[in-house]
């Protein structure tokens, strides 16, 4: 009877086992799927956000002073709302820093136009 147990077992398991590797399989290939599917919207955003830097940097280059100052303001002002928001939000500790990061650098290109990063 053990015998006739182990052997049910054995074949209930050798049936499962395909459908599992297949399965398996399957949800791998959703996953690659997925992940180029994300890659590729990675790639479009960070396009996105280079050809808005190109703008900024152009606009920036042509301020005055005063109209500099101004815009430093209202560039701080934003960024406290947009800070709130952010943590408000529960943002990736990677989108925060990312965040932060570029404000300095606004902050810096909006004190002084020559620090625009030509690289």
């Amino acid at each position: 009877m053990v015998h006739s147990s182990c052997n049910e077992r054995t074949m209930v398991l050798r049936a499962l086992a395909p459908a599992d590797a297949n399965a398996w399989r399957e949800n791998r290939e959703v996953t690659m799927n997925e992940v180029d599917r994300l890659t590729e919207k990675i790639n479009r955003l960070q396009g996105s956000l280079l050809a808005m830097e190109c703008l900024v940097n152009a606009l920036v280059e042509q301020l005055d002073a005063d109209q500099r100052l101004v815009v430093h303001a209202l560039h701080a002002s934003e960024t406290e709302a947009f800070r709130s928001a952010l943590s408000g939000a529960a943002a990736p500790g990677a989108t925060v820093e990312g965040f932060e990061r570029d404000v300095r650098r606004s902050q810096a290109m909006l004190d002084d136009p020559r620090l625009l990063d030509r690289g």
